[in-house]
Formats: C-alpha cells, sequence, structure tokens
C-alpha cells in the first residue's frame, strides 16, 4: 500500500481508482517507469563513456535497454507483454543509438538531430504501445462518452466529492471523484451491493453506500456533509474570485457567514475585493451571444492599433458550451513580430473606453507570452439577458422579475458600483435592465506558439492533461509554449529540454503524437 493510499484509507473512506478512459493520468504511470528506468541506465553509461565513439558500446547499451524494458514489463498480461514486444523488436539499432544520446547535443548532431530537420527530430519520439495510447482521454473523441446509467448513484457521491474539495480535503474528494468515474465507466444499472462491489475500484465502505442510495434513494452522509451551515458558508465563500479552499476555511473559522461579514470583517486582498465587488455577475453563466460581442469589441479594439492580427475566443466557447463562466481571448500576429506591440496600448485602450472596469493579474514574464486577467463590461443597452418568472436572491440584492402574457414589471435594486442601470431598450418589455461585469483574459502570444497556445486555452483541462502525458510518455514534453522531443528525464527531474518540433496548427500537435485529429468541440472531456 502506497503512502497515498495510507493516509486516504486514514480518513475512514475506501481507497477507489478511476477506470478505463478516464483512468489515464493514474494507472499509466506504471509504464512510463520502463523507458525511465531505460534511459536513466543509459544515461549513466553514457556519463561514464561521453563519447560513446565504439560502436560495441551502443549496441550493448542498447540490449540492456531492451532487456531492462522487458524485465519492467514482466507485469503485465500476456496480451499487451506481446504487443510490446513487437514494438520493441522492430525497432532499429541506430534508432537506439539516438535514444541513448539523448540530451547529448553533440551526438545529436552526429545523428544529424541538430540539424533542423524534421524527420530527424521525429525519430526521438520514443515508439508507445497503440493499445495503451487508445486508452488515453485524448485519443478519442468526447461524445464517445459512456452514457451514465446510474446517475441517481453518482449524482450523490458528486455532492459529497464537491464538499470534500470545499474543505480541502483532497484525498476524500479524489477517491470519490475516482469511485464516481468508475461507475460512469460501468456498462450496466447497478442494482446490489455485491454488483457494485465488483467494480474494480469500489471497495466494501463505498459498496455499502451505494447500497444505502439504491435502498432509500439518497445518502444520509450528504445530508450530514454536504447540507450543513458549514458545507454552505464555504460554498458562498468560494464564489469569491481569489478565495480557495483554505482562504475560505480560515474565513469560516474566523466566525464569518455571509458576504456582508466579509466586506465588513475580513482582511481582504485587492483581488478578493474585486471578487466581492462583482460577486453575483462573476458567478454567473455568459451566454455565447455575449461572449460574441465581447470578442468582437477586443477584436475591433486590437486591428485599431495594428492591422492583420488575428483575434480569437478559447475556453468553452470554442468548445461549442451555450454558456461560459469567463472569456479567454488569444491574440496574435501572422508576422512573428506585430503582436509585441499590441498588450499594453490594448489594455490602455479598453480601459479608456470603460471595457475594462478591474485589473486582477497582468504577467509578462511568462516566456514569450503575455497575460492580462481582470473584469470588463459591454458598452450599450440590453445586454443582460431578461431573467423572466423567477426570482433571483442574494446576500446584498434582490431582483425580482414577474411576467404575465402581456408585460414585465420589475422591481431592481442594486448596490453603487455593482454593474448600472438602464431603461429597457425600444421595443422590449418595460422595466430595469442590468448590464453585467465578466471576467475576461487576454493572451497574447507569438505566432510560433499559436497552435500550442490555442490548443492549451481551448481545453478540457482533463483533456490538456491527456496530453501532456502522453507526450512525456513519448519522450516529448507539450506546454502553451511548444512541442519539444528528444526530452530527458530522470525521476521526476527533467535534464534536458530537447529539441523544439514544428507546429503551425493543432493538426500537426495530433500528427506528432500519432492521433486522429480532433476539432475543439470533441475535447470536452
Amino acid at each position: 500500500m502506497n503512502s497515498v493510499e495510507e493516509q486516504c484509507r486514514g480518513t475512514g473512506e475506501s481507497w477507489v481508482q478511476e477506470i478505463s478512459w478516464t483512468q489515464v493520468e493514474e494507472t499509466e504511470k506504471s509504464h512510463i517507469k520502463d523507458t525511465d528506468v531505460a534511459v536513466t541506465k543509459l544515461e549513466s553509461q553514457r556519463n561514464e563513456n561521453p563519447d560513446m565513439k565504439d560502436a560495441s558500446a551502443r549496441t550493448t547499451a542498447c540490449s540492456a535497454s531492451h532487456e531492462q524494458r522487458e524485465d519492467m514489463g514482466s507485469q503485465k498480461s500476456a496480451k499487451e507483454t506481446k504487443e510490446d514486444k513487437i514494438v520493441e523488436d522492430e525497432r532499429e539499432p541506430e534508432e537506439c543509438s539516438r535514444d541513448e544520446a539523448l540530451g547529448n547535443k553533440s551526438a545529436l548532431h552526429k545523428w544529424g538531430a541538430g540539424a533542423g530537420e524534421e524527420d530527424h527530430l521525429e525519430s526521438l519520439i520514443r515508439p508507445f504501445p497503440k493499445n495503451l495510447q487508445d486508452k488515453f482521454a485524448c485519443a478519442r473523441p468526447s461524445s464517445s462518452k459512456p452514457v451514465d446509467l446510474n446517475t441517481h448513484i453518482t449524482s450523490e457521491l458528486s455532492k459529497l466529492a464537491a464538499t470534500y474539495k470545499s474543505k480541502n480535503d483532497t484525498w476524500r474528494s479524489v477517491g470519490y471523484e475516482r469511485a464516481i468515474a468508475a461507475i460512469r465507466n460501468y456498462s450496466k444499472e447497478i442494482t446490489s451491493r455485491e454488483e457494485a462491489l465488483a467494480i474494480p475500484g469500489i471497495g466494501g465502505r463505498l459498496a455499502d453506500k451505494i447500497a444505502e442510495i439504491l435502498e432509500s434513494g439518497r445518502l444520509r452522509k450528504v445530508a450530514e456533509v454536504c447540507e450543513g451551515e458549514e458545507a454552505e458558508t464555504l460554498r458562498l465563500f468560494l464564489g469569491v474570485w481569489g478565495a480557495g479552499p483554505s482562504t475560505a476555511q480560515a474565513w469560516y473559522l474566523q466566525d464569518f457567514r455571509t458576504l456582508d461579514d466579509l466586506r465588513t470583517k475580513a482582511t481582504l486582498t485587492r483581488h478578493q475585493q474585486i471578487g466581492l465587488k462583482h460577486y453575483d455577475d462573476i458567478n454567473s453563466r455568459i451566454p455565447r451571444s455575449e461572449v460574441a460581442e465581447i470578442e468582437e469589441h477586443v477584436r475591433e479594439a486590437t486591428l485599431s492599433l495594428v492591422r492583420g492580427a488575428e483575434v480569437l475566443v478559447c475556453g468553452s466557447y470554442r468548445r461549442g458550451k451555450p454558456t461560459c463562466g469567463d472569456v479567454d481571448v488569444l491574440i496574435t500576429h501572422p508576422d512573428g513580430q506585430s503582436h509585441e506591440l499590441i498588450f499594453r496600448p490594448l489594455l490602455v485602450r479598453l480601459r479608456e473606453s470603460g471595457f475594462l472596469t478591474d485589473d486582477l493579474v497582468t504577467q509578462e514574464d511568462n516566456g514569450n507570452q503575455k497575460k492580462y486577467l481582470g473584469v470588463c463590461r459591454l458598452p450599450g443597452e440590453g445586454r443582460k439577458e431578461v431573467q423572466r418568472g423567477r426570482e433571483r436572491q442574494s446576500s446584498h440584492f434582490r431582483f425580482a422579475l414577474k411576467s404575465t402574457r402581456s408585460q414585465l414589471s420589475c422591481f431592481h435594486t442594486l448596490p453603487s458600483g455593482h454593474g448600472a442601470d438602464i431603461p429597457a431598450p425600444q421595443g422590449l418589455p418595460s422595466g430595469v435592465w442590468h448590464l453585467q461585469h465578466r471576467r475576461l483574459d487576454v493572451i497574447v502570444v507569438p505566432y510560433q506558439e499559436r497552435a500550442t497556445a490555442l490548443m492549451y486555452f481551448t481545453g478540457s483541462a482533463h483533456f490538456n492533461r491527456s496530453m501532456r502525458l502522453l507526450a512525456t510518455k513519448k519522450g516529448m514534453s507539450l506546454s502553451e509554449h511548444s512541442l519539444r522531443a528528444g526530452i530527458v528525464r530522470q525521476g521526476g527531474e527533467k535534464l534536458s529540454d530537447g529539441y523544439m518540433l514544428d507546429t503551425p496548427t493543432e493538426e500537426s500537435i495530433f500528427a506528432h503524437l500519432g492521433l486522429e485529429y480532433r476539432p475543439p468541440e470533441e475535447r470536452d472531456h
């Protein structure tokens, strides 16, 4: 039992494992060791004999590497071991000699990898069994997710996972998340405790909880953990931008219970003050039509500064979701230089126009990329989607709208600084409309990094993690800046940055990783 499992069991909860296509990041880690151990051994041999001039030494190193990988793979199933061995046997001795030279620039030049030729760089990508690659989330479209036949179970467990996460109880939250993944990937409706217990990764205590849900439709632990004052208060506080689980817990322990308590009693950072001021706006979803307007506003301001610039909305909008939590705008320029003239002048122009209302973070030291996080508000009238037939309440404002077939009456009071009240646009029901503040990220990148940045900021987060892990297993490194091959790692330490691969498009990134291209709407894992 590893240390993580021991800590998780110490909480009294079952340690469960995520299976099937969502298991990538944990259950595949053991397979990475095969290649890492071999590369480490070769690195040690190269240090003892840096020039590696003797061809027999290279042959010996390759054989040792091959035998080591076979030894490490001995615990796999017979089918996987056979397929892995086929992959290994197909490798040419010369390719193995390139592997032994990873991180040695002079040796890489000897083999042609430093000459800037793509075919040589591609040869640095480690072979990887296709049967294992197909298990990665990034290797299949998000639309192929299995249908959850046990939502009555996973919905209850999801409440526990979210509440434990809000309490910064990582081990319990992760355990429940993996249990949920296992159940969602189960191909039948669970009908008994025994059936639940037979699912890989589901232990006895969790099977007891599933049996309780099957019998009563609810889980008593949800009422105990998720429906008390503490859980509700933590959820409220986590809605403040700039406040994480630790901060929310600290506020609760100081006897703060409402947003007004935070305003009047808490010591807040500047970010938290802004998050509190626009609490309701920031925590409401943004319809696609409004995201498109925000994109157009940023595009017009950008093109007024530099002609020919590209302005692209990323995030859940690009993945085709009907609403978004915030707006991520990526800006670049095909000439590879003019993007450097955009960042600061654009922010000045957007502030002067009143579009940017609050600044959160400005980051100009992220390599060649520059990033701004802030709050914006569209100009003009009638931008807010009218809420009809329901009452919306929060700790600091009440917005009641009552509709009939013929008329709409509004009662709307807002504190100073929370949006702006304007008359309804002509031709629409009378009343007061509210312009909402929205979270906006602006990222300016060099054109060389366009594809990797576009993929990174499009997401989803799980898809990105899957892509990065697959790259690691192939001896590569993927980030928002680049895709690199010939990476040397020893344990968790990177010994060599390798060489950048040419990635002019997102399609090229998939191709380098040996994957079928997935459009943005198929990355919503």
